[in-house]
């Protein structure tokens, strides 16, 4: 993995540990780590990256069976790390919003409602 890459992020993510829930660093720490990963795979800039780089990681993502949020995730925390290293956020760029639309309407982005828990099945053994 690029060294240079993950260590820019890892002081970024400590500067800003305590400004946001430890949950979202962990999201954007792990979410940034495997755009990492892939970038090193194809050659390609993580920090900062180009649209069409980030629109192709996103593809890439579609047949490892994850869901429409999941890839919503993906694509916050890379907006997030770029605004927050003072990058142009290429998550912004009409080639990325283009792919998300295409990559929802192929895996679709309704939740199926969770039914209500009632006294019947609180009470079951």
């Amino acid at each position: 993995m690029n060294y240079s890459t993950v260590k820019q992020l890892s002081d970024l993510l400590m500067h800003i540990d305590g400004a946001y829930a430890p949950n979202t660093l962990r999201a954007y720490k792990a979410d940034m780590l495997e755009f990492i990963a892939y970038c090193d795979k194809t050659g390609d800039c993580a920090l900062p990256a180009t649209p069409k780089t980030v629109a192709e990681f996103l593809m890439q993502t579609v047949p490892q069976g994850i869901k429409s949020s999941t890839i919503r995730r993906k694509v916050s925390s890379i907006s997030a790390i770029h605004r927050l290293s003072s990058l142009d956020d290429p998550t912004k760029h009409y080639e990325v919003k283009i792919t998300q639309r295409k990559i929802y309407r192929r895996l679709g982005t309704r939740f199926n409602q969770a039914y209500p828990i009632t006294r019947t099945l609180l009470s079951r053994p």
